[in-house]
């Protein structure tokens, strides 16, 4: 096989990201309540992911979890790309360029707290937890706040609709609402040992991750109107001179139908977007066509 290409429909990776965040949350409690290795009423998420089957489940939802968002925000960012690719908008392009690095960030943070958890590592390794905790929440709310505020401005985008642009903000606002009760509970539990207070900031952490992964729901409607085929090459003309590594080419192509009904006729309006992106050096030469 020369060459493979897989078509995506971005369409289904924010209903697939819900699966595995209820997936993520629910498995590996009722695994470590059973075994009554955690406390069952509203314990903090990660506490799931102590030890045994429910430790080794949490590291595998939750990397998972981040992956899926990756592939998200990969397809956010060239979605904007492409809108905007024929127009002199630099400051647009920067912004979506700042809004991708920051998601990204967010999803180092999510690996690191699935991967680096109490009593499985170290004391010391403690501080990477927390550290991922911090990096995720927090430039996770910062990078959904920027596609919420943004979205107000790339008015090209198709699929975009005010409705959704009014959800972002809701959720947005949710976002910082509940993570500043979360974090104002847990210093109050850590310089009190208060266990109402654990009990309420676990629940606010609950509640603010299950509000995280309904954010990228809102991008149904727009995901709706593209289509990504990724091309990877096995071959080339210029191969040898550089070395043998494929190359995968990102092409992005979207509809927007925008109709208006007079009283005698229909115009529609057909808004189409191409991009290829060439992430690394070789020519495409044959098709093999699978689905992704």
């Amino acid at each position: 096989v020369d060459k493979m290409i897989f078509f995506i429909k971005p369409v289904i990776y924010p209903m697939l990201l819900n699966l595995i965040a209820i997936v993520a949350c629910t498995v590996p409690y009722f695994l470590a309540s059973a075994k009554e290795t955690i406390h069952k009423d509203f314990p903090f998420i990660s506490d799931s992911g102590r030890q045994g089957v429910a430790a080794a489940l949490f590291s595998l939802f939750f990397t998972l979890y981040a992956f899926i968002f990756f592939i998200i925000l990969t397809l956010r960012f060239e979605q904007i790309k492409a809108v905007y690719s024929n127009r002199s908008h630099k400051c647009l392009h920067a912004v979506n360029t700042v809004t991708y690095c920051i998601g990204m960030l967010a999803c180092a943070g999510v690996w690191l707290l699935a991967n680096f958890r109490e009593k499985t590592a170290p004391e010391e390794l403690m501080k990477v937890h927390n550290a991922g905790s911090v990096i995720g929440f927090a430039l996770g709310t910062i990078y959904f706040l920027l596609q919420t505020i943004f979205s107000f401005f790339w008015k090209e985008v198709p699929g975009r609709t005010l409705v959704v642009n009014i959800c972002r903000g809701i959720f947005s606002s949710l976002h910082f609402a509940f993570l500043a009760a979360f974090m104002v509970l847990l210093q109050n539990y850590t310089n009190t040992f208060d266990m109402t207070m654990r009990k309420n900031a676990a629940i606010m952490e609950w509640i603010f991750v299950f509000l995280v992964t309904l954010y990228p729901l809102t991008f149904i409607p727009e995901f709706y109107k593209a289509n990504f085929k990724c091309t990877v090459d096995f071959s080339g003309s210029d191969r040898e001179a550089h070395g043998n590594n494929p190359r995968l080419v990102l092409h992005e192509s979207g509809v927007a139908t925008n109709r208006h009904r007079g009283s005698d006729e229909q115009n529609s309006r057909l808004i189409e977007i191409e991009e290829t992106q060439e992430l690394l050096a070789d020519d495409i030469t044959s098709d093999d066509n699978m689905l992704l």
